[in-house]
């Protein structure tokens, strides 16, 4: 199916809405909503889209713009419940003769004075490929519309392939705000997320809200500008994931005056910075430099885990102002083969400070290999270093130094300024500190009992004595006693029975304790319990079988 909306010239496009039959696949190649001609500030109309399945293909679009005199170009809905597919490109709509994409446009053309319109964008799975884009841009005088997108799973592949608010050059305005909502979001081989500014003005801010976040081979997540401020880039997430050069960024390009933007990361579970793109021109960073006049700005990055690894970077840096400043809370930063964070200023030899770096582990660790040449640095060429503030429960395998070496290093160096500081802040107790190493303690099992007790009188000879099962003796005189014991005294204390006669017998004499004296021998009652014993006096053979009496001496 395909549909094609005439301009209106002089006065506002009415809404108009396209709704497929259910499950049928809407396929355009080109469906416009347009503002031609105006001398008054006039508004075009909203174009709507439902259907299940929308494709665009081979240069294919559904645009609202403001293209020729004043006006608010016209807002661009679409929900399709199953999926969008946006692909390739093709020629008929640009004047120059370059090939144009296919996509979902809002634009304010160049002869038009005004703003863009937004684009609403739901599905189950968006999926743009070779050149397929979906951006809300100005090209004249006018600020760039919004754009807001949720959807399952969002990928986007392939040079030239992008979602994106833009100021575009030679234009005067700011660039709209871009939000996503995503359970997964892939961007990759080229592909961006992005607000920014080729013309003058501002970059409008982005924000990215999806369970896991996978950027790879210079994909990535940017707001840029090179002439205005970077907008600020802001990522909730469980893990974020940048891989062989995958990006996450809020900078300033060279020349630029303004500065960078804010970057704030909030990963659940894990951020990982690992590796270069495929042809090692670009490493996996998160970045808010400066590469022009003015400063750069903040990352903060909240994540229980952070890996910087295989030349990845933090990066803050500025080529000739002041660093930036980064602020990581973390429970470990782990740092392997060239790992890198830097604040480091003045990159064009110029006169700024060093950033600040601050890294909180209170409960957590820093990890590096010393010879892997991992660094933290705040450095400066003409200005002062930076500070580095490190608190955390252990730090290995990276040191403070005055110079950057071949080893792992903590370094806010100044190459003609003055030095910065670095400070650690770890427990004040070392845990193994005070600890007593007690002797082990092997006993001869007759030193714990009489030396009188027939057990041990070899001459005897059939006579052991054996500690078994629990309770009982302890294995050494150094461990405690159990109360699970085994033995047992069946006689009833003569005590008690002294207080039970004194009851009967009233002018008895109160009972005397009983002087505890060894026991020479033991007994058996007809249950075949025994009762130790210090001698017998009223036993007889007859009362006590011998073969159930042994005596001790």
């Amino acid at each position: 199916m395909a549909a094609i909306l005439p301009s209106m010239l002089g006065r506002s496009q009415l809404p108009e809405q396209f709704q497929s039959p259910v499950g049928g696949l809407f396929f355009l190649s080109e469906l416009n909503s347009e503002v031609q001609g105006s001398d008054a500030n006039v508004r075009g109309g909203t174009i709507t889209i439902d259907t299940e399945r929308l494709r665009l293909s081979n240069g294919a679009d559904v645009s609202t713009s403001v293209f020729l005199g004043r006006g608010q170009g016209g807002n661009l809905v679409v929900r399709a419940t199953d999926s969008i597919d946006i692909t390739g490109f093709g020629g008929g709509r640009r004047t120059d003769g370059s090939f144009a994409p296919s996509g979902l446009f809002a634009d304010l053309q160049t002869g038009g004075i005004g703003s863009g319109g937004n684009i609403s964008v739901e599905t189950g799975r968006l999926n743009l490929s070779n050149s397929g884009q979906i951006s809300a841009s100005t090209f004249n005088q006018g600020n760039a519309g919004n754009i807001a997108i949720r959807a399952d799973l969002i990928d986007l592949r392939g040079e030239n392939t992008f979602i994106t608010t833009a100021v575009q050059r030679k234009a005067r305005g700011n660039g709209g705000s871009l939000s996503i909502i995503s359970d997964r979001l892939i961007v990759g081989d080229g592909a961006e997320v992005s607000s920014g500014t080729l013309g003058r003005g501002d970059a409008g801010n982005l924000t990215i809200q999806a369970n896991q976040i996978e950027l790879f081979n210079t994909g990535g997540l940017i707001s840029t500008t090179s002439s205005g401020n970077a907008g600020d880039l802001t990522v909730n997430t469980q893990r974020l994931s940048l891989r062989n050069g995958g990006v996450v960024e809020a900078s300033t390009a060279s020349g630029s005056t303004g500065r960078g933007g804010n970057l704030t990361i909030n990963a659940l579970d894990s951020v990982e910075v690992i590796g270069s793109s495929n042809d090692n021109r670009f490493r996996s960073n998160l970045s808010v430099r400066s590469l022009g006049e003015g400063q750069a700005g903040n990352l903060i990055v909240n994540s229980p885990r952070l890996s910087v690894a295989d030349k990845g970077t933090i990066n803050a840096e500025s080529s000739a102002t002041d660093g930036g400043n980064i602020n990581l809370n973390t429970n470990l930063l782990l740092l392997r083969r060239g790992g890198n964070i830097s604040a480091t200023a003045g990159l064009a030899q110029g006169a700024g400070k060093g950033g600040n770096i601050t890294i909180n582990a209170p409960n957590g660790f820093i990890i590096a290999v010393p010879s892997e040449n991992s660094d933290i640095t705040a450095n400066a060429f003409a200005g002062s270093g930076g500070k580095i503030d490190i608190t955390a429960q252990g730090i290995y395998g990276i040191e403070a130094r005055p110079r950057q070496t071949s080893l792992s290093d903590i370094t806010a160096s100044s190459q003609s300024g003055v030095q910065g500081t670095i400070q650690f802040k770890t427990p004040d107790i070392d845990p193994s500190r005070g600890l007593v190493t007690l002797p082990t303690v092997t006993e001869v099992a007759p030193r714990l009992v009489s030396s009188s007790c027939a057990a041990f009188n070899e001459i005897a000879g059939r006579s052991s004595f054996t500690i078994t099962g629990r309770g009982g003796l302890p294995q050494g005189p150094d461990e405690p006693l159990t109360t699970d014991v085994v033995w047992t005294d069946t006689r009833l204390p003569v005590t008690t029975v002294k207080q039970h006669q004194s009851k009967i017998h009233a002018t008895k004499p109160k009972p005397q304790p009983i002087a505890i004296v060894p026991a020479t021998g033991w007994v058996f009652n007809g249950k075949g319990e025994v009762t130790l014993i210090s001698k017998a006096p009223f036993a007889t053979p007859e009362s006590i079988p011998t073969s159930r009496l042994s005596r001790l001496n």
